[in-house]
């Protein structure tokens, strides 16, 4: 009898705390390895932009872009120079996913947290959806010593559904010109790793 007291005295806390820890601790971040979403809802698709980012997935990330999808730079960021690069008013798809290639291969980590859960469901039968000023945290790690910590970013998306398939179509970066108060926009960190 005093066998079992001191197995449940030493040996359950160790083995329930773990699972109350980490079911106190879930958040909106999708582990890495896991399996994605079906693009069947353009919440998922925004999911899966986060998934393939944290992860550095490129195929992941190919998958939830629309043929025509553009990032837009945030007005107040159109004309500046990063490292010699002077921003555009926006990149297309290939320019996009060249930039986060060399962001993922120059990083030590990535925590992209693009308000997902936010977005919500189009009305049934549309084929084209717009979500205004969605929040969005970013840290980028190049090594221990140099980060970029974006709290407060504010993004548009448009997303587009072909044969019931969302694709991400359009990315503005309105963090400028939404008022938030920040060092470097989401478009400035991102132009940091154009080839």
């Amino acid at each position: 009898m005093v066998y079992h007291k001191r197995f449940r005295q030493r040996f359950l806390p160790g083995i329930l705390f773990p699972l109350l820890l980490g079911a106190a601790c879930t958040n909106d971040n999708v582990e890495p390895g896991t399996t994605p979403y079906q693009n069947t809802e353009p919440q998922y698709v925004l999911a899966n932009v986060e998934r393939a980012f944290n992860a550095g997935d490129l195929v992941l990330l190919e998958a939830c872009l629309a043929d025509d999808f553009a990032f837009y730079f945030d007005p107040g960021d159109v004309g500046k120079t990063v490292n010699g690069y002077e921003i555009p008013g926006r990149w297309t798809r290939e320019e996009f996913r060249l930039v986060i290639a060399n962001l993922v291969e120059r990083t030590f980590s990535r925590s992209l947290h693009c308000g997902w859960r936010s977005v919500g469901r189009p009305d049934p039968g549309r084929n084209t959806y717009f979500v205004a000023k969605v929040l969005l945290r970013l840290v980028v790690q190049e090594n221990e010593h140099h980060e970029w910590a974006l709290d407060q970013a504010s993004c548009n998306y448009e997303f587009a559904s072909t044969a019931g398939r969302w694709h991400l179509r359009r990315w503005e970066d309105v963090t400028r010109c939404s008022g938030c108060i920040v060092e470097k926009s989401l478009g400035e960190v991102l132009a940091e790793y154009h080839p």
